[in-house]
């Protein structure tokens, strides 16, 4: 049995995806609660999650231990329920998804809930997939809709989606003219291949382009065929929603403003295969190439070129094209973006290991391997992970979105410390971040100066560190002055900390001219006034427990330095902004020992809190 803490579990809910449920059932002696499975089926559908038992999260946020007086009894009861088909599609849980922990005294119980696999999903409650699959959506679970519930359901198949013999098309469907021009590629790269010497249709079955029903004596394209190679207004008819989409951007925030566009506008075929060749050629236009010799022959590509053409394809050959979200490729000086319609089929971690892959459109992936522009099966993406951290660029990032079903790949074309961002660094901390040794500090920094915003998913996508090493950082950088927390648990990000606090003009600088209220602190800098902040708050942070009289005088000292922010409080004290605001902000006020800054307007986004005169 392991022991926890009540700030534990606070670092934890910012880490990983987590859900608090009470679990003592009717006789108190503890129970699988009915909303369990919700859950269970919500993370097994997402990217997995931990539930704890025994702890209630009140409609504030606030956590409580409540404890579980039979865990052995509860345990049983989960493994039972679990391989009921009746009551869940999907039992995922092994002998170590359950463990027993002991906070505050009090045995609670965590249950691991790992990722379903594409053959598993959708898991649902009950005996009905449309009713009773979920999802999460930020702290909630809720009901996935019918036609999602069925595209998962059809995800199932081992068969590959672009394998369908197409009904009612025949070779009038095709643009022969991008048949010819792939044909010629295949020929020059494998001028003595068996495939070259075949008649046309010939050709095209080799490739599974075209293919034949024998038991109903009929033939024809298959979807990878039209798709690879059809005309744009023959594709439309199987695949009303199908879009292509090519951008270049001017600038790293420009989304209504692209000086290049290749879109399914009607003015070329509009198949794959065309849309590749265009656009690969865009994308690599003003790269740099340097100058290299291999056996006396200069090489005219780099790993970029080959992780950029690479990353194209993957988008090409994993793209549902069944789904209601375009296909779009963004080329930005700072980075290229690759979105696909539909979710990927294996966790991104074991995309990363590579060695596995589940192509959604495994003929596709075969064509263009013919022609030598795809990599082996579940090898692309490390190696264009492989290739990005040669040029000490930032790590590629994924990003899967469910509703509507879309994943995105992310290329950032700079270092995560950059001369350019130590430099922006250093001019705006000056001494206090060349002391700042830490490494995953450093690279938090980086990150957060780089992309304006982060949050503890894309420093996981960065960093191997610990899940709870990463909260521990993104915290201290907070404590430090360094960044400013906006929210809390899995809804927290952080910002680079400006020369103000975020209280309005009247306190940039923080010369001491307008705070400190009691006279105290009046003519210190920031750095100063930081050192007190943290003395003030030092014995909050040592302390697990501490009385309401000691918390308000604390806090009342902080407040007196300066107003204080409630996510700031939170920071210095290491508690919960929901537990401060109702146990100790609200009676403050009413006692009058502090004020809002804006009394008038509670939900005021820089809302703070003064000390009033002398606290007794």
């Amino acid at each position: 049995m392991n022991s926890l803490t009540l700030a534990d579990l606070m670092v934890l809910r910012e880490g990983f995806d987590i859900e608090f449920k009470e679990a003592g059932g009717k006789e108190k002696k503890g129970a699988i609660p009915a909303s369990f499975w919700e859950t269970y089926s919500a993370f097994a559908n997402g990217a997995g999650g931990e539930i704890y038992l025994g702890v209630k999260e009140d409609a504030q946020g606030e956590i409580k231990i409540s404890g579980i007086a039979n865990p052995a009894k509860v345990m049983q009861e989960l493994f039972d329920l679990a391989n009921n088909a009746e009551k869940i599609s999907c039992n995922l849980l092994h002998d170590h998804s359950a463990e027993i922990l002991l906070i505050n005294e009090k045995t609670i119980l965590k249950i691991s809930v790992p990722r379903a696999s594409r053959k598993e999903r959708p898991v649902y409650v009950g005996a009905n997939p449309l009713k009773g699959s979920y999802i999460r959506k930020n702290a909630g679970d809720y009901r996935i809709p019918a036609d999602t519930v069925k595209k998962m359901l059809g995800e199932q198949s081992e068969e590959s989606c672009d394998a369908m013999l197409l009904k009612g098309f025949d070779f009038k469907d095709f643009d022969l003219e991008t048949v010819q021009v792939y044909r010629n590629t295949f020929v020059a790269r494998q001028p003595t291949h068996p495939f070259v010497g075949l008649e046309l249709k010939d050709f095209l079955k080799k490739i599974r382009a075209w293919t034949k029903n024998r038991e109903a004596q009929e033939e024809g394209p298959t979807l990878a065929g039209l798709l690879m190679f059809g005309k744009l207004s023959s594709i439309l008819d199987e695949l009303p929603y199908y879009q292509l989409d090519y951008q270049e951007w001017p600038e790293t925030k420009a989304e209504n403003r692209w000086i290049d566009r290749l879109t399914t506008d009607g003015n070329w075929s509009g198949n794959l295969y065309d849309f590749y060749r265009r656009v690969y050629q865009k994308m690599i236009a003003d790269l740099k190439i340097p100058f290299r010799l291999e056996n006396g022959v200069r090489v005219e590509e780099t790993p970029v070129h080959e992780a950029l053409r690479e990353a194209l394809v993957n988008t090409l050959i994993h793209a549902d094209y069944k789904g209601h979200v375009s296909l779009l490729i963004v080329k930005r000086p700072d980075m290229f973006s690759f979105r696909n319609p539909g979710l990927m089929r294996v966790p991104i971690e074991q995309a990363l290991d590579g060695g596995d892959s589940d192509c959604r459109n495994a003929n596709l992936q075969h064509m263009f391997q013919l022609i030598g522009i795809s990599e082996r099966a579940g090898s692309g993406i490390p190696k264009i992970y492989q290739s990005w951290e040669q040029q000490h660029w930032r790590r590629p990032r994924i990003v899967e979105k469910v509703e509507p079903a879309q994943t995105r790949f992310e290329l950032h074309m700079a270092s995560l410390l950059s001369q350019e961002v130590l430099q922006e660094l250093e001019q705006k901390f000056g001494e206090k971040f060349e002391q700042l040794t830490n490494k995953l500090e450093r690279i938090i920094l980086g990150t957060a100066s780089s992309e304006g915003v982060v949050d503890h998913k894309r420093i996981r996508e960065i960093d191997a560190a610990h899940p709870a090493d990463i909260s521990k950082a993104l915290h201290a950088l907070v404590r430090k002055g360094f960044l400013i927390q906006d929210g809390a648990g899995r809804g927290a990000s952080y910002q680079i900390k400006n020369s103000s606090i975020g209280l309005g003009d009247s306190f940039i600088g923080l010369s001491g001219s307008s705070i400190g209220l009691n006279g105290s602190f009046i003519g210190l800098d920031e750095n100063s006034l930081e050192q007190q902040e943290h003395k003030i708050a030092e014995p909050a942070i040592q302390a697990k427990k501490m009385n309401l009289s000691q918390m308000q005088a604390i806090i009342y000292d902080l407040c007196s330095v300066r107003p204080q922010k409630i996510e700031r409080l939170a920071v210095l004290l290491n508690r919960d902004t929901v537990y401060l605001r109702n146990t100790h902000l609200r009676p403050m006020i009413l006692s009058k020992k502090i004020k809002m800054l804006y009394p008038d307007k509670p939900q005021h986004p820089e809302q703070a809190y003064l000390a009033i005169g002398n606290a007794s």
